[in-house]
């Protein structure tokens, strides 16, 4: 499809990887997050109408219906949703580097979050909407993890990470906002990690490699992509602030491939 074509196919499956629904066009798509009701899915989307530039758009899950978000000829990418629903806070390049900023889903003024002077990237707002957690490069170019307060005007985040030769990304808030997890290479090879916010101790979750880790919306399963592809679940029970993990299990291949 070209030099810049990525088109894929959304889709919704069971937890043995059996399609039960098709959603929106071929697209390009680079990210997805689920709306906190579980009614719509907002995305990344790169359109080669306008320049190429990746733009926000929310689809609904029961009409397919798909509404375009942002516009502007910057790119806006990995959406995040705040707890009430209505809005999005989402990566923009607007002054050289990757910021944060926020848009109602109805439509209105973009409103700018964070701003520095150095590229940050996927962000996770808390499900209790107090905090935005995010990466960036530190001075070695290795990522860190950071925690931004959202009070009106916060401009100074605490680093959860600081670590000078191994890469921290891709973090993801617990459902009751206590746990953290994420992704490293401390061990020479990416895999997932949790540990208890803002400061507790940190646990491996993953044990053959693995990344991107999605929590279930009960706190009760944490889901991570491992090396070779499968889509793996790993069992948690909380117990006196401490998480309590089982084995990671299998669900099926992700199939991650372009089409």
């Amino acid at each position: 499809y070209g030099l810049w074509s990525h088109r894929k196919r959304l889709v919704a499956v069971d937890r043995r990887g059996r399609e039960v629904a098709a959603l929106g066009d071929l697209g390009d798509y680079e990210d997805v997050a689920v709306s906190p009701d579980g009614r719509r899915l907002a995305v990344s989307r790169r359109d080669p109408a306008r320049g190429q530039n990746v733009d926000i758009w929310v689809i609904d899950f029961a009409s397919g219906i798909a509404s375009r978000i942002t516009s502007d000829r910057t790119d806006e990418l990995s959406p995040t949703w705040y707890p009430d629903g209505d809005r999005l806070a989402y990566v923009t390049e607007h002054a050289g580097f990757y910021d944060f900023s926020m848009r109602p889903t109805s439509g209105g003024a973009e409103r700018r979050l964070f701003q520095t002077g150095t590229d940050k990237t996927h962000p996770d707002l808390s499900p209790d909407g107090r905090f935005l957690v995010y990466g960036s490069a530190n001075e070695g170019g290795f990522g860190d993890l950071h925690l931004l307060p959202l009070s009106d005007g916060a401009t100074r985040p605490t680093a959860l990470t600081s670590t000078a030769e191994f890469d921290e990304s891709f973090p993801a808030f617990s459902p009751d906002s206590k746990w953290l997890a994420y992704e490293s290479d401390e061990s020479g090879r990416p895999e997932v990690y949790v540990r208890r916010l803002p400061s507790g101790p940190t646990r491996r979750i993953s044990t053959s490699g693995g990344g991107m880790p999605v929590w279930r919306r009960d706190g009760k399963e944490l889901f991570f992509h491992a090396r070779d592809g499968m889509l793996m679940a790993v069992a948690l029970h909380e117990s006196e602030d401490r998480l309590e993990t089982a084995a990671p299990q299998p669900l099926f291949d992700l199939r991650l491939i372009d089409v």
